[in-house]
C-alpha cells in the first residue's frame, strides 16, 4: 500500500509544473463556466482554464466575465491551464502578467489554510501552477502575493480533485 501511494504522489506531482519554458500562444473564443471558474472555450471545442488573478484585482480593474462573450487571449499554455499574460474582452484590453510571467500589479489572496486541518498531503504544494503554495511548519501555507485565485487547490483539476480534507478556505 505504502508503494502504490508512493506512485500516486509521483504521478501528481509530474501533472502541473511551472510555465516557465513555455511560449507564449494567443487564443480566441468564448467564456465559459466551470464550477464558477472561467474558461475560455475554443471554436474547436477545446476549453482551457483561465489563470487569472485574485478576483478583488479583477474587481479593481474592472475585468468581468460574462457566458458566452467573444473572448481573445495570450499567455502560456500548460495542458488545459492557461497563466494568462494578456486579454481582450469586448472592446477593452487587460495586461495581468509581463513577458517574464511577473504579475503587473500587487495583490493580495484571502486563500489561507487552516492547519488543524491540513494533513500535510502536500498534494495541493504539487498543483498550485503558481507555486503558492509552501511548506511553515509542517503544514501547507498560501503566500498571499503569489495566489491568484485559481482555485486548483481547493477544486481541483483534470485527475486532482482538490484539498482531500477541505482545509483550504
Amino acid at each position: 500500500m505504502k508503494y502504490l501511494i508512493t506512485i500516486a504522489l509521483i504521478l501528481l506531482t509530474c501533472s502541473l509544473a511551472a510555465f516557465d519554458e513555455l511560449s507564449l500562444e494567443h487564443f480566441s473564443g468564448k467564456t465559459a463556466f466551470v464550477n464558477d471558474f472561467p474558461f475560455l472555450e475554443t471554436a474547436s471545442g477545446a476549453q482551457y482554464r483561465l489563470l487569472l488573478a485574485p478576483q478583488n484585482l479583477l474587481d479593481s480593474l474592472g475585468i468581468a466575465f460574462e457566458e458566452d462573450a467573444d473572448l481573445e487571449v495570450s499567455g502560456w499554455l500548460k495542458g488545459t491551464l492557461l497563466l494568462v499574460k494578456e486579454l481582450k474582452i469586448a472592446d477593452r484590453t487587460f495586461s495581468l502578467r509581463d513577458a517574464t510571467q511577473k504579475d503587473l500589479y500587487t495583490h493580495q489572496s484571502d486563500r489561507t489554510v487552516d492547519p488543524d486541518t491540513c494533513i500535510s498531503c502536500w498534494l495541493c504544494i504539487r498543483q498550485c501552477p503558481v507555486e503558492a503554495i509552501s511548506r511553515k511548519n509542517g503544514k501547507a501555507r498560501i503566500d498571499p502575493a503569489l495566489c491568484i485565485d485559481c482555485g486548483i487547490c481547493i477544486e481541483g483539476h483534470a485527475r486532482f480533485k482538490g484539498c482531500p480534507v477541505n482545509a483550504i478556505e
